[in-house]
C-alpha cells in the first residue's frame, strides 16, 4: 500500500486528475481503492466530488490516515 501510494503521489494522481475531467460529477466509486491515493487526488482537485472506496479490510485500514491528513473524510468513506 505505501508503495502505491508513494507512485501516485509521485505524478500519477496528478496525471490522473490532468487528463479524466470530473469537474460535472458528484460521486465516484472506487473499487479496489486500495490507500484511496487516487480518490484522494481527484476529490482534492474536485471539491464537490464525493468519493466510497472498496476493497480488503486491510487496505481500507491504511487509506484512513491518509484521507484524514488531507482533512477529506467529509468527500471520502
Amino acid at each position: 500500500m505505501k508503495g502505491q501510494h508513494a507512485r501516485a503521489t509521485a505524478g500519477q494522481g496528478e496525471y490522473l486528475v490532468d487528463n479524466v475531467k470530473l469537474q460535472e460529477k458528484q460521486k465516484l466509486l472506487d473499487l479496489g481503492g486500495g490507500a484511496g491515493s487516487y480518490s484522494i487526488a481527484l476529490c482534492a482537485a474536485n471539491p464537490k466530488l464525493k468519493a466510497f472506496i472498496v476493497d480488503q479490510k486491510e487496505a481500507l485500514a491504511s487509506a484512513v490516515p491518509l484521507v484524514e491528513s488531507q482533512n477529506l473524510q467529509d468527500q471520502i468513506t
